[in-house]
């Protein structure tokens, strides 16, 4: 009998943190920490899985060889993505570092955030 009810603790305490990771919040996974641009690409770009999106299309060159595409729901034509281009584009004129992160399926085929270095701090 304990051994049943080892057991079935076990399987609720399994299911309870499944849940709860579940329901818990997507801190993304950081995909470049860190670096330059050295040019980006805009409008209607397709290979390497890339979406033209309609011609708004967005990718970062970074000087570590990395070429990420800006999420699809964040390029030219959305709203959030606007400020991340913004964003982008402050990084790029001023040679500030960036580190980009991926919250849509975490496994930086693309991005949805960004974060701009000042050389200060």
């Amino acid at each position: 009998m304990k051994k049943i009810t080892m057991i079935l603790t076990s399987a609720m305490l399994l299911v309870a943190s499944g849940a709860a990771e579940a329901g818990g919040v997507n801190h993304g996974k950081q995909c470049v920490d860190r670096q330059y641009i050295s040019e980006m690409s805009f409008g209607h770009i397709t290979g390497g899985g890339i979406s033209p999106d309609g011609g708004n299309a967005l990718i970062v060159h970074l000087s570590n060889g990395v070429n990420l595409p800006l999420h699809p729901h964040y390029n030219g034509n959305d709203a959030g993505g606007r400020h991340i281009i913004e964003g982008l584009r402050l990084a790029f004129a001023y040679n500030r570092q960036v580190s980009l992160w991926d919250h849509a399926g975490n496994n930086c085929d693309d991005f949805d955030a960004v974060r701009v270095h000042s050389d200060t701090y």
